[in-house]
């Protein structure tokens, strides 16, 4: 299927010069591949499109649905005799994390919003601390650079 609008062109001055265009598309399927060209008209008629630049409109994917901890593999360690220990202990030394994938479901309580974004999920992060991830606070530390001469941001970095 295909669709189109016609959208009338703006100019930024009264010369005719610095022109453009917009068009919102709306109504899209996330995840679905679609091809956008554009078309000039004048009283002449339209004419030829532009190349067919390919769209798939995405977005982050949902998290993974209730991890499950397995699996702790249990090694013997030795402990120092200075600290009144036993010679050896059986601890956890490791432990298997699985996970579903994010999908679209709303059956099971899930609290799935978009399910994998409209693409495959191509990577998992898994992280793990000492702390409750409920204590982490999240901070981003601006750094803004200047060149001897006094350039900042992008001009600093050579670009």
């Amino acid at each position: 299927a295909s669709w189109s609008s016609e959208v009338v062109a703006q100019y930024l001055d009264e010369n005719g010069e610095h022109a453009f265009g917009e068009f919102l598309i709306g109504s899209l399927d996330m995840g679905t591949q679609y091809f956008v060209r554009v078309s000039a008209h004048n009283s002449g008629g339209f004419g030829e499109p532009t190349n067919s630049v390919p769209m798939k409109p995405m977005t982050r994917p949902d998290p993974p649905y209730e991890p499950v901890l397995s699996r702790v593999t249990l090694d013997y360690l030795e402990l120092n005799p200075d600290n009144n220990l036993s010679t050896s202990a059986r601890i956890g030394t490791s432990l298997l994390v699985s996970f579903e994938p994010p999908r679209l479901d709303a059956e099971n309580g899930r609290p799935d919003k978009v399910g994998d974004g409209g693409d495959d999920v191509s990577e998992y992060l898994v992280e793990w601390s000492r702390v409750s991830w409920d204590e982490y606070t999240h901070a981003v530390i601006e750094i803004n650079l200047q060149t001897e001469d006094g350039a900042g941001g992008s001009a600093a970095m050579g670009t």
